[in-house]
């Protein structure tokens, strides 16, 4: 991550740590660009990922091979890559709010970020782990209904 991500990554925690809510209000809105979100729904956010840097985040070993320490200082290179918790924690979001119809399903794969969420079962930190069994849990459900 670079070191401009890693400092809104810092800012976002810093944010639910001080306010104890979610920064997900701020993520819903989140479109990647300098351009005003288009969308008001949490999918628009994940569909503003860029499918190739999530799956270097999956294909990065470092990236899921790490303790439990604070995100911030998780990564000291510069590669482009997600941070593993954002990529599951919008997923999931996404999948919380439901309402998901046909081709926004084909939206979310091509994301690929559940890929990372399925890679994040591996991971040697049990928090990610646990984010991405619930996450896929979910995924799994709404696929079913």
């Amino acid at each position: 991550m670079s070191t401009s991500d890693r400092q809104i990554l810092a800012i976002l925690q810093l944010f639910e740590h001080e306010r104890h809510i979610s920064a997900l209000a701020v993520i819903k809105n989140w479109n990647g660009t300098s351009v005003p979100p288009t969308g008001s729904r949490v999918i628009d956010a994940l569909a503003c990922l860029d499918s190739v840097t999530v799956m270097k985040t999956c294909t990065t070993r470092s990236v899921f091979d790490i303790s439990s320490e604070p995100t911030i200082t998780r990564w000291n290179s510069e590669e482009a890559v997600y941070d593993p918790h954002f990529v599951i924690s919008l997923l999931s979001a996404v999948i919380h709010e439901g309402g998901i119809a046909g081709m926004e399903w084909v939206k979310i794969f091509q994301t690929n970020a559940p890929c990372v969420a399925i890679r994040a079962l591996s991971a040697k930190d049990e928090s990610i782990r646990a984010s991405a069994s619930v996450c896929l849990a979910g995924l799994w459900h709404s696929l079913q209904v």
